[in-house]
C-alpha cells in the first residue's frame, strides 16, 4: 500500500529574486526602500569591510529557494545564475529564507560564514538562523539538497570538494509585532577567518500579518524512521521535537505528541496552528473530545487507506459503519487514487458516500480526459467505460460535498510522472509550490 501524504497548509512564497556573486558595491533595491532607506541609515553597511583580493577559486551567489542545486555539481547544472544581493519580502508572523550558493571548481578549504544583524534604520532587528544544507543521493543517480543543519558560525568551517557546491540557508522570522519597513545586513563568506565575499541581504516587511490558523488544513506523517538518525533513547521526546518544529510552520502531523486523553494534549488540540489529528476509536477519547467543539472538529478517523477494489470498499464500509454508530461526531477519511468499480451500477465514489466525511482523492486524479495508463495520463477512472459513464472528478467532488463533507486532496509516490506537481525531492521547487495554487483552483481545503 502506498504511503499517502495529505496535503498541507498553503505556502505563499512572495520573495523576489536577487543574489551574491562577489561584487562589493551595495545599493538598496528601489522596490525595497520605498521611503529612501539606505544601508548607511540602517547602521549596517557591508561595503565598509576591508576585503581581500577576490578569490577566483570560489564562486558565490544568491538564488531563490525554488532552485535546487545538488552538492555534486554536474555539467548540466547552470552555475552562477543568481545575483549579488538578495531581498526577502515577507509579512509579519512568518518565516522566509535566503539561499546562498558557494561553488569551488578546484576545491577550497577553511570556508565559514558570518551573518550580521538584519536591522532597520531605528535599530529594530529580525530574528535569524543560519543553516548548512546537505544533499542526499536519489534513485535517479543525482544528489538533491534536503537536510538543513543549524550552523555554529563561530567555529564551524567547511571544506568544499572539487566541483562541489555548498548551500547556506538564512532563515528569517517575523513576529506579530515586528515593525514593517526595510531591513538590511550581510552574509560574509570567510576563508580561515578572513573575509573573501560580502553578500548584502535585505528584507522588506509588509504591514500585515499571517494568521496563526492556516488557510488550508493539513495532515502529514512523521514516520518512525526518525529514530534511525542519531542516538535516540526517548522516542516520545524525539517525536515531540519534530511535531513542535512542524506546527511552527502551520503543518499538522497525523498524530499528536500525546494521547488525546492525556492532559498535555489539550494545549495542542487548542493550538490554532493545529488543524487536524487522528484519534483512536475509544470511548475515553470520544467522551473527552465531544465536550469541546473546537477539538472534535479537528479530530478524524483514518482507518482505511486507498481502497482500490471491492474487498477494500467492503472493509471501509464495515470499519466506518461501526465508527459512525459509536462515534457519530468524529469525521472519517480514506484517501483514494482510483474510483474502483463496486458493481455494474456503483463505483467507489458512489459507494463511499455514506461513510466518508473528508473526501481525499489523489491530486492527479483531477485530470480531465483519458484513462490512467501509468505513463503520461492519470485519471481517477480505471477504464475508458468508467470515464465515459461518470462526470469528471471535480464535478463529482462538488456534488458529494454539496450538503456535507469537505474536500482535501493528497500526493504520494504515484504517479511517477513529473508533469504532475508533487512534493517529491526530485521535483522542481516550482512544482512543489504550484501544487498549492492548484489546490486552491479545485476548491480543496486541505
Amino acid at each position: 500500500m502506498k504511503k499517502s501524504v495529505i496535503l498541507t497548509a498553503v505556502i505563499l512564497i512572495l520573495a523576489a529574486l536577487a543574489g551574491c556573486a562577489g561584487e562589493t558595491a551595495v545599493t538598496t533595491p528601489a522596490d525595497a526602500s520605498s521611503d529612501g532607506i539606505t544601508a548607511e541609515q540602517t547602521g549596517t553597511d557591508p561595503t565598509q569591510i576591508d576585503l581581500k583580493e577576490t578569490d577566483a577559486r570560489l564562486d558565490v551567489w544568491y538564488n531563490h529557494a525554488f532552485n535546487k542545486t545538488p552538492t555534486l555539481i554536474k555539467p548540466t547544472v547552470a552555475l552562477n545564475e543568481g545575483t549579488e544581493d538578495y531581498t526577502v519580502y515577507m509579512a509579519k508572523n512568518e518565516y522566509e529564507n535566503a539561499q546562498l550558493y558557494m561553488y569551488a571548481p578546484a576545491g577550497i578549504k577553511g570556508i565559514s560564514v558570518e551573518l550580521s544583524d538584519i536591522n532597520d534604520r531605528y535599530g529594530n532587528s529580525l530574528k535569524t538562523d543560519v543553516f548548512r544544507v546537505y544533499s542526499v543521493p536519489y534513485t535517479d543517480g543525482n544528489n538533491y539538497p534536503d537536510i538543513m543543519v543549524p550552523m555554529n558560525e563561530k567555529i564551524e568551517t567547511i571544506d568544499i570538494k572539487q566541483k562541489n557546491a555548498q548551500v547556506i540557508i538564512v532563515r528569517i522570522r517575523t513576529e506579530k509585532d515586528t515593525k514593517p519597513g526595510d531591513y538590511s545586513g550581510a552574509l560574509t563568506v570567510k576563508q580561515y577567518g578572513e573575509p573573501v565575499r560580502v553578500c548584502p541581504l535585505y528584507c522588506h516587511v509588509w504591514d500585515f500579518e499571517i494568521p496563526d490558523t492556516p488557510n488550508s488544513k493539513s495532515a502529514m506523517g512523521i514516520w518512525e524512521q526518525i529514530k534511525n538518525y542519531g542516538n535516540v533513547t526517548d522516542y516520545k521526546k524525539l517525536y515531540k521535537s519534530y511535531y513542535d518544529f512542524v506546527i511552527d510552520y502551520r503543518i499538522s502531523p497525523y498524530y499528536l505528541p500525546y494521547e488525546v486523553t492525556e492532559s498535555q494534549a489539550d494545549a495542542y488540540m487548542s493550538d490554532p496552528r493545529v488543524t487536524s489529528f487522528i484519534v483512536p476509536q475509544t470511548n475515553a477519547a470520544y467522551n473527552k473530545l465531544k465536550k469541546n467543539d473546537d477539538w472534535i472538529k479537528k479530530a478524524y478517523f483514518y482507518a482505511v487507506d486507498e481502497p482500490s477494489d471491492k474487498a477494500a470498499l467492503d472493509k471501509l464500509a464495515d470499519v466506518y459503519g461501526k465508527t459512525k454508530k459509536s462515534f457519530p461526531d468524529i469525521r472519517t477519511i480514506a484517501p483514494f487514487y482510483v474510483s474502483a468499480a463496486y458493481d455494474e451500477n456503483t463505483d467507489g465514489i458512489d459507494f463511499m458516500r455514506d461513510y466518508i466525511d473528508i473526501w481525499c482523492p489523489i491530486a492527479a486524479g483531477f485530470t480531465e480526459g483519458g484513462v490512467a495508463n501509468g505513463k503520461d495520463i492519470v485519471s481517477i477512472y480505471p477504464t475508458e467505460e468508467a470515464a465515459q459513464k461518470y462526470p469528471w472528478l471535480s464535478e463529482r467532488m462538488a456534488d458529494v460535498t454539496k450538503e456535507k463533507g469537505e474536500l482535501w486532496w493528497y500526493v504520494c509516490s504515484y504517479p511517477p510522472i513529473k508533469k504532475y506537481c508533487n512534493l517529491m525531492i526530485d521535483y522542481t521547487g516550482l512544482q512543489n509550490r504550484v501544487l498549492f495554487w492548484q489546490q486552491k483552483q479545485y476548491n480543496a481545503t486541505g
